[in-house]
C-alpha cells in the first residue's frame, strides 16, 4: 500500500492520520 510509504516518508504526518497506524 502507498499509505505504508507515506508513514515512512513522513512521520510526523502519520500524527493527522490515527487511523493508519490501526
Amino acid at each position: 500500500m502507498k499509505i505504508n510509504s507515506t508513514q515512512r516518508r513522513h512521520p510526523r504526518k502519520t500524527a493527522l492520520y490515527p487511523a493508519l497506524e490501526l
